[in-house]
C-alpha cells in the first residue's frame, strides 16, 4: 500500500519537499490509514505533518473519537488540532441541512487552521469507492462533465487559493484500505450512522455499489476511469470556453443596467457557439454569480440557453437566488437582489 500511494503522489505531483500538510482525521478507517501512510512518507518525501479532527457533537461517541484521534496522532509523534462545535445548532442557524453545513464548517476550519500553522495543503481520505459513489449520486440527480469527474485529486481550498486540498487515497479502494489496516493491526473507529440508508449516499454505498460489483467485480475501477476521462474532456471544454468568453461575456451595461452587478451573455456569439462549449460557459457564469458550484444541474444550464429564443423580458429563477433575464441582445445573469434593484429603478425611470 505504501509504495502504491507514494507512486500516486509522485504521478499527480501532490507533495513536494518542504510542504506542511494538514490531515483531516475523523478516526474512521480511511483517515486513520491516510494519517499512518503520510506519517511514514513524511521523512522520505521531506514534508511536515499535522493532524486535524473536527468533533461535530452529533453522536454520543464523538468525544471518544476525538480522544482516539489525539492519542493515535501522539503515538505517531504528529501534532493534532481538535475543534468541538455544535453542528446541529450551526445548521439550524444557517437554515441548511446538518450534512451540508457541517461540511462547509469543516472545510472552513481546515482553511483557517492551515493559515494559523502555516500548512499549504490539506490531505483528505477520499478513496476510489468514494469517487464512484459521488459519480453515481450526481448522475442520479442530473449532472454534466463537471459532475462526472467526481472528486478531484487536487483543488484549491478557499477563495484565495493559498491552500490546496489533496487526496492521496483516490488510487485505492475501500477494500484495500481495510486490508492494509488489518494486516498492520491498526485500530480505528466505526461511525454507525454510515450504515443508515436514510441518506442517499449511504444508500448508494450499501445497496447500489454491491449490486454493481456483482455485475462486474471491476465496476469501481471502470467508473473511476470514466470519471478521469470526463475530467480530461472537462478541462478541454474549459479551454474552448475561455476563447468563447472573450467574445460572449461582458459586464451588464451601466447605463441600461442602472449600475447593477452581474454578467452579460451576448446573444450573437451564443448562437454561433458550439453547443457543448456554450453549455460549459453558461455553467461557469452561473457558478461564478452564485459563488458556489454545488447543486447546479444540466436543467439549469438549459433554462438559461432556452432564453435565447424567448422574447425580451422573460426570466428564469435559479438556485442560490440567481436570476437570468432576457434582454434585446443579451442575457443578464445576476443575483435576485440586483435584479430587483434594476427592476425598481427601471420602473421609476418609466414613471418619470
Amino acid at each position: 500500500m505504501l509504495d502504491v500511494i507514494k507512486e500516486y503522489i509522485a504521478k499527480e505531483e501532490l507533495i513536494v519537499p518542504g510542504d506542511h500538510i494538514l490531515v483531516g482525521v475523523s478516526g474512521g478507517p480511511d483517515s486513520v490509514a491516510l494519517l499512518t501512510l503520510l506519517q511514514q512518507l513524511s521523512g522520505p518525501l521531506e514534508f511536515d505533518l499535522t493532524a486535524c479532527h473536527v468533533d461535530h457533537g452529533l453522536r454520543s461517541e464523538a468525544r471518544e473519537e476525538a480522544e482516539f484521534v489525539e492519542r493515535y496522532a501522539k503515538s505517531l509523534d504528529v501534532p493534532c488540532v481538535t475543534k468541538h462545535f455544535d453542528a446541529a445548532a450551526y445548521a439550524a442557524k444557517q437554515k441548511r441541512s446538518v450534512e451540508e453545513a457541517s461540511r462547509d464548517f469543516r472545510y472552513g476550519f481546515y482553511d483557517e487552521t492551515a493559515g494559523v500553522i502555516g500548512a499549504n495543503k490539506v490531505a483528505l481520505a477520499h478513496h476510489k469507492d468514494d469517487l464512484c459513489e459521488t459519480v453515481l449520486f450526481r448522475m442520479s440527480r442530473g449532472t454534466g462533465l463537471a459532475g462526472m469527474e467526481g472528486i478531484p485529486v487536487k483543488r484549491p481550498l478557499g477563495p484565495y487559493g493559498f491552500v490546496d486540498v489533496i487526496r492521496p487515497l483516490l488510487c485505492v479502494t475501500k477494500e484495500e484500505i481495510l486490508a492494509y489496516l488489518e494486516s498492520a493491526g491498526i485500530a480505528y473507529c466505526i461511525d454507525a450512522s454510515n450504515a443508515s440508508t436514510i441518506y442517499a449516499r449511504n444508500k448508494i454505498r450499501a445497496e447500489v455499489m454491491p449490486a454493481l460489483k456483482e455485475v462486474n467485480e471491476k465496476a469501481v475501477d471502470h467508473i473511476a476511469e470514466l470519471a478521469s476521462t470526463a475530467g480530461e474532456y472537462w478541462r478541454l471544454a474549459e479551454r474552448f470556453a475561455d476563447e468563447l468568453s472573450r467574445d460572449a461575456l461582458q459586464e451588464i451595461p451601466k447605463e441600461e443596467g442602472y449600475g447593477v452587478q452581474g454578467i452579460c451573455l451576448l446573444l450573437a456569439p451564443m448562437k454561433e457557439a458550439d453547443p457543448c462549449v456554450l453549455r460549459h460557459l453558461v455553467y461557469r457564469v452561473l457558478t461564478e454569480v452564485a459563488g458556489c458550484k454545488r447543486d447546479w444541474e444540466d436543467k439549469h444550464v438549459n433554462q438559461v440557453i432556452a432564453l435565447t429564443e424567448k422574447e425580451t423580458g422573460k426570466r428564469v429563477d435559479l438556485p442560490y437566488q440567481v436570476v437570468a433575464l432576457k434582454r434585446r441582445d443579451a442575457i443578464w445573469v445576476m443575483k435576485r437582489e440586483q435584479y430587483e434593484a434594476w427592476s425598481c429603478k427601471r420602473q421609476e425611470t418609466r414613471v418619470e
